[in-house]
């Protein structure tokens, strides 16, 4: 996973878009055999793991790696990314959680990557985790 992680370190710096293409091709070129889905809705993996009884098995360590990169008048662009990776057991096989966050000057971004063996598969467990974070569980929202 090392690779994975520093390629996404170095894709990390610009204008946001340029950002988000760089991040989404390292992630599918690190995992060029297997189904990938990007979601631009953020993933609350804690919430999917807490009411879903699932259990994830780390497959790297939560990690944050400080990169910064400059542009005219010194402003940094992008530093404080995080980056973690979960496997959680679904339907018979696996289904990888890859979360990638950062920082580009007041905004942060975030992606999630599943990654698994079919698009069909990943897609019933996109609605499913999607649905079961996003579950307001009686709360009262105001």
């Amino acid at each position: 996973m090392d690779v994975l992680w520093d390629a996404i370190g170095e894709a990390v710096g610009g204008p946001a878009h340029a950002v988000l293409t760089r991040v989404s091709r390292a992630v599918r070129e690190h995992f060029v055999d297997r189904a990938v889905m990007e979601l631009e809705e953020p993933l609350d993996v804690a919430a999917v793991l807490e009411r879903s009884g699932l259990e994830a098995r780390s497959l790297a360590p939560l990690a944050t790696i400080r990169t910064h990169a400059w542009e005219g008048d010194g402003e940094p662009l992008a530093e404080d990314l995080l980056q973690g990776h979960l496997a959680l057991p679904w339907e018979g096989g696996t289904v990888e959680v890859v979360q990638v966050t950062w920082h580009q000057r007041f905004c942060e971004f975030q992606r999630t990557f599943l990654i698994g063996d079919d698009d069909a598969s990943l897609g019933r467990f996109a609605v499913f985790a999607l649905e079961l974070a996003n579950d307001v569980r009686g709360e009262v929202l105001v």
